[in-house]
């Protein structure tokens, strides 16, 4: 993930081999990371970070390892995958 990009606040974590970034603007990845990831939005403001990697790891919904998460103030979230084939149902 781009670093720079966006202010970030001092919530990044690692959840497992998960790295999760809390950023305070737009989110700004990296374009080799594009394929292995999903744009999220849509999700209730409550919704836990926790909450959003137990879904998209789930194999019933067509996921699979995350690499890592981030997450703006704004209510949407970037998740990249550890292989391009973890969000081959997620892009449809």
């Amino acid at each position: 993930m781009d670093e720079d990009a966006g202010k970030m606040t001092n919530t990044e974590e690692t959840a497992g081999s998960t790295t999760v970034v809390e950023v305070e603007s737009d989110i700004h990845i990296d374009a080799e990371l594009v394929p292995r990831s999903v744009f999220v939005t849509g999700y209730k403001p409550t919704t836990k970070w926790e909450d959003l990697i137990i879904h998209f790891q789930r194999a019933r919904n067509g996921g699979g390892d995350i690499d890592s998460i981030a997450i703006s103030k704004q209510g949407v979230a970037v998740i990249t995958f550890d292989n391009p084939e973890g969000n081959r149902l997620m892009v449809n």
